[in-house]
């Protein structure tokens, strides 16, 4: 046999197995996956109900899995189908943890007056559709990854590498809660991710679900500021007496100037299969029980998206092609990279 037909043979015996896999994916079992993820409450910081669910989960459908504690309230789900050694391991990943909580104690009023059925932990089924706190992203992305390996398990596909499964904690782009005795700072940011590849699960290639309809190669990098605005400690009786700068009134400015600097700078750095954005995420200044008093200092938040190719320059910061009636804060004195 010549290695051409070998590889006929090969190729048809690939198309064979993946056929068998898709038969065995039945969007009945995706509903039920969805449902049971949505139902568990995981938001940052609080996944390991959840984890010990997909953990049962995948265990049920044959694949070898393990509950990996990070601590006593967050963990992942590690599942692993043996291969014959001769080939190279594969990892199919998606975070498990929800941006926001789902309760309106700490979701209100910031997500909106009151919170709507897509952002309870509580799944609604309408025909072939899924409707809950995570329901689409990231959870469906996790149910789309534990149907597959289960379809794979099913149908006996032999494996030369390893199919790994992980299911983190932690994925979303959140500092920790400081709320229910929480105190860990560290549990967002792909905080499960991480630890899983330390604790020695890893691969030799990933595939990562997340939104969308293609397969992408390319992704943004992630940069968060804190951007402190300076005025003066003023009482409002005294406004006419003393010298006048509010910090507030003066942050919004700088807003301003930036939320008209993000779209180009996003045009600016378009490429290939990314358009890096940005967002000014949260703002706060002053004491809300004394509005008479304007503060020193108003700070707010940004998190600016950078791509791939070219690397992030000081320049664009800071762009000549900006005319801000007030300059920006230079990044070595009140800029503060997080």
């Amino acid at each position: 046999m010549t290695s051409q037909s070998m590889s006929s043979t090969s190729t048809q015996e690939q198309s064979a197995w993946f056929d068998d896999a898709c038969r065995l994916i039945e969007p009945g079992r995706i509903i039920e996956l969805v449902v049971g993820m949505v139902d568990i409450p995981s938001p940052t910081g609080e996944e390991a109900e959840l984890a010990r669910w997909l953990t049962t989960t995948l265990d049920d459908a044959g694949i070898d899995a393990r509950y990996q504690e990070i601590d006593d309230r967050q963990a992942n789900a590690i599942g692993r189908l043996r291969g014959d050694g001769s080939g190279e391991d594969l990892l199919l990943y998606a975070p498990i943890d929800t941006l926001t909580v789902g309760d309106p104690d700490e979701d209100v009023p910031w997500i909106g007056p009151e919170l709507r059925a897509d952002m309870r932990a509580r799944a609604e089924v309408h025909g072939d559709h899924v409707l809950g706190l995570g329901a689409s992203n990231p959870k469906g992305h996790a149910a789309a990854v534990v149907a597959a390996a289960e379809a794979i398990a099913k149908a006996g596909i032999p494996l030369r590498g390893d199919l790994l499964v992980g299911l983190g904690a932690g994925g979303m782009p959140t500092n920790g809660r400081l709320v229910r005795d929480l105190t860990r700072r560290n549990t967002g940011q792909g905080v499960g991710c991480s630890f899983m590849l330390e604790q020695g699960v890893w691969a030799d290639h990933a595939l990562i679900a997340k939104p969308g309809w293609a397969v992408a190669w390319e992704e943004v990098g992630l940069c968060w500021f804190e951007v402190r605005v300076r005025g003066t400690y003023t009482y409002v009786g005294s406004r006419h007496r003393m010298p006048y700068r509010n910090s507030i009134a003066a942050a919004a400015t700088v807003i301003t100037e930036l939320e008209r600097w993000f779209p180009e700078y996003a045009a600016r750095h378009t490429d290939g299969l990314v358009a890096p954005q940005g967002i000014v995420a949260s703002v706060e200044g002053g004491w809300p029980r004394m509005a008479a008093v304007a503060p020193a200092m108003t700070r707010f938040t940004i998190d600016l998206r950078t791509s791939p190719d070219p690397p992030p320059r000081r320049c664009d910061v800071n762009s000549p092609r900006r005319s801000l009636r007030s300059p920006l804060p230079t990044p070595t004195s009140n800029w503060t990279g997080t």
